[in-house]
């Protein structure tokens, strides 16, 4: 009995250290991540005035780009698109989208 309570215990506290220990987006990660949409955006020629993103889980990002085109007709006409990024399971790569 007192080895099978052992190992639940072994067992329990494996599962914890697990838990803890996968990869999860931390405020750096976000900021990081809102530059490269803002970069992105800014290196196709649009002028970007908002990257807006929340923490929905450990792992995933969501939020949107407001922006507009630098110059030409639809200079003035502000767009949005929805944006999300997920984090690998396995490791800290994350993997962001606009649309």
């Amino acid at each position: 009995m007192k080895s099978l309570l052992l190992y639940a215990g072994i067992f329990l506290f494996l599962g914890l250290v697990a838990c803890t220990s996968s990869p999860k987006f931390n405020q750096d990660d976000i900021a990081k991540t809102e530059a490269d949409i803002r970069t992105d955006f800014e290196q196709r020629g649009f002028t970007v005035e908002q990257v807006s993103l929340i923490k929905e889980s450990d792992r995933r990002l969501s939020g949107f780009v407001k922006f507009r085109k630098s110059s030409g007709l639809f200079s003035k006409a502000q767009l949005m698109k929805n944006c999300t990024a997920t984090m690998d399971v396995d490791s800290a790569q994350h993997i962001w989208e606009c649309k």
